[in-house]
């Protein structure tokens, strides 16, 4: 769908795409203007849309050239993460929390289609976070260490149940983050993560090997 934007050149492509994501992250997909974009970028609006199609296009192609560039930076950081996997989620989230704050655009992208995406990107939106949802459970499954389960633990589903109680417990923030800023939702979630090792403890006691 994007073929001819893809085959740009590299510096015309990443100043249209800067402008993008600069436009997206601070006014949000309703209040964006294509008008501020082009000129930014320098493009006429008749090659924005012949490149995208439309507004909508282009939201979904900064949002999963965001995920992806900020999942390929958490990995260029942390090349060998731990095989246990309570040290793994404490080590992605220490990760993501420093790349949230080099990367502060991208990741207000990302935060505000969780939280505020708009109706006609929310079925696509959530597609995409599914998506990747299992690839990322597929590569943890792949490394963690299951040798240290109890005999009687299913390692598949322990590994399931922890990322179920992390789903569930950072959900119950949710209510409080919709009407933070960025910079208080990193103070929340900094909060949320330092809390949430004390539930790993008594997790490590329910399913670990002594």
């Amino acid at each position: 769908m994007f073929e001819k934007f893809e085959s740009l050149p590299e510096e015309k492509k990443k100043r249209i795409l800067n402008a993008c994501i600069k436009e997206f992250a601070i006014n949000n997909y309703d209040k964006a203007s294509t008008n501020n974009i082009v000129a930014n970028a320098e493009i006429s609006k008749g090659i924005l849309f012949h490149y995208f199609g439309n507004k909508k296009n282009l939201y979904l192609y900064v949002f999963e050239y965001a995920v992806t560039f900020l999942l390929q930076k958490m990995q260029q950081k942390l090349p060998n993460p731990s095989t246990d996997i309570f040290e793994m989620i404490i080590q992605y989230g220490n990760i993501k929390l420093e790349v949230s704050i080099e990367e502060p655009y991208l990741y207000s992208i990302i935060y505000d289609s969780y939280f505020n995406a708009p109706k006609i990107l929310k079925n696509a939106i959530t597609k995409k976070y599914q998506h990747l949802y299992e690839n990322q459970y597929e590569k943890i499954f792949n490394t963690v260490d299951k040798s240290k389960f109890k005999n009687d633990v299913d390692p598949i589903k322990a590994i399931k149940l922890i990322i179920y109680f992390l789903e569930g417990y950072y959900n119950s923030y949710i209510n409080i983050m919709k009407e933070k800023s960025l910079e208080e939702v990193i103070d929340i979630v900094k909060k949320a993560e330092k809390e949430s090792i004390e539930y790993f403890e008594f997790l490590k006691k329910l399913l670990y090997k002594e």
